[in-house]
């Protein structure tokens, strides 16, 4: 009985959560394709520049990359379900794939801001 009372009081947690995760992995998925783009474009267009500039598009590109796919999973866990027994993937619940998705997403925005307000 104490399971039921404990898992109903913080199902309320879980729209707004939810939501976070929904607007947190869209916005990082648009940022990740928007920058992905451009910095493919640039590897691209400046590959006659010399290889330092076409190898720093290519990891600035393996970045992104890493980075939009920590916003998919925290835009997926948000459209999946949370209930059990469905609540998982790889073994993994979907709160915590989608909690640490977009934790690594939040840490990359505030690095950015960081250093951007830096200099």
């Amino acid at each position: 009985m104490d399971g039921t009372v404990n898992q109903h009081s913080f199902r309320w947690l879980r729209i707004p959560g939810r939501a976070l995760l929904l607007v947190v992995g869209g916005v990082q998925c648009l940022l990740g394709v928007m920058f992905g783009v451009s910095l493919f474009a640039s590897a691209v267009i400046y590959a006659g520049d010399g290889p330092g500039l076409v190898l720093s598009s290519i990891f600035m590109l393996a970045l992104d990359i890493a980075l939009f796919i920590a916003g998919l999973f925290a835009l997926l866990s948000a459209l999946e379900s949370w209930e059990p027994p469905n609540n998982r993937w790889q073994g993994f619940r979907w709160p915590v794939v989608g909690a640490c998705g977009g934790l690594v997403t939040v840490v990359s925005w505030l690095v950015a801001a960081a250093i951007i307000w830096t200099f």
